[in-house]
């Protein structure tokens, strides 16, 4: 089950909107400063896509190699996204998005 209130934030599944989701447990949203995304157990060759809900702009692509090794991303300096949104989990792994 997905935990949008930690840090980092974990998804196991799609999430149609980031602040959508969260706001009757933090009140007043800011934007997320992104320090780091981490897919842990991706699964072999699976692939993901985290998506901006309002513009439809794609924030970012992961995709897992053969051995279904972890994959990670680090920001620097930091990303600021406004929302996100997973249309599709692929099933297996945990996506883990460290902020600021």
């Amino acid at each position: 089950m997905s935990n949008l209130n930690l840090n980092p934030i974990e998804v196991t599944g799609s999430v149609t909107g980031y602040k959508a989701q969260t706001q009757a447990a933090q009140g007043a949203l800011r934007s997320l400063e992104i320090q780091r995304i981490r897919w842990v157990n991706p699964g072999v060759s699976a692939s993901l896509s985290i998506g901006d809900p309002i513009s439809g702009t794609i924030l970012e692509m992961m995709k897992s190699n053969s051995s279904g090794e972890d994959v990670e991303i680090e920001y620097i300096p930091t990303r600021l996204w406004q929302d996100f949104a997973i249309d599709t989990f692929p099933g297996s792994g945990t996506l883990l998005i460290f902020t600021r």
